[in-house]
């Protein structure tokens, strides 16, 4: 078996930039397994088949990333293949990772992403481009940073998370498991589990279901 052959899962907008990076990052990308699409979203990735084809049409144990935006589905998703893949974690080479911070099994880091000393990144994370986690932060499993969020040093996040492009959390605060923070807010204080929160500074504005 090759170990850096790779397969995508999932094959809309974020499934097409997740196999250019990892592509960029060495891997042999083989093509996509989607279940919603008629066609490949890269000309030069073939679609292979659905999900559920995913067992009869690739190696056992092969390589793969869930490129799926959603949080949830993604979790999804992992659960649903963890039996017959391994897990690849793919970082672009433009990132800057410390040699002190840790990244977790499946989770994609993208171009120019600055993730600095002692932050820990929790499993099937989305670390989306531009954005950076700074020191001691601790992501849990399933977060997605979106493109150009800053997370200053000590701050933690609860698995499912979602922070929204060009977030601001200021040093040390704690946001709770399956948040979402709007794009554009500033975060300046905790933010517990299950709700969105929104604005300068970020306030609860609904609880999810």
């Amino acid at each position: 078996m090759n170990e850096k052959q790779l397969v995508v899962i999932g094959a809309g907008g974020h499934g097409k930039v997740v196999a250019e990076v990892a592509a960029a990052a060495g891997y042999e990308v083989l093509g996509f397994f989607d279940d919603f699409v008629k066609s490949s979203p890269l000309q030069k990735y073939p679609l292979l088949g659905t999900i559920a084809e995913l067992p009869r049409k690739a190696d056992q144990g092969v390589l793969a990333v869930v490129a799926v935006g959603d949080n949830r589905r993604r979790r999804e998703l992992v659960a649903e293949i963890s039996g017959c893949v391994r897990f690849a974690t793919v970082i672009h080479p433009s990132a800057v990772i410390s040699e002190t911070a840790q990244i977790g099994e499946g989770t994609v880091v993208m171009p120019h992403v600055a993730v600095n000393a002692g932050a820990q990144i929790g499993r099937h994370a989305i670390l989306n481009t531009s954005c950076s986690v700074d020191h001691d932060c601790f992501l849990g499993d399933f977060v997605h940073i979106s493109p150009g969020a800053v997370l200053c040093g000590g701050v933690r996040l609860g698995a499912g998370t979602h922070i929204g492009a060009g977030a601001v959390v200021i040093p040390g605060c704690q946001i709770g498991s399956w948040s979402v923070v709007g794009a554009g807010s500033t975060v300046v204080s905790d933010i517990p589990d299950g709700v969105v929160a929104v604005g300068v500074p970020a306030r609860v504005s609904r609880r999810l279901e």
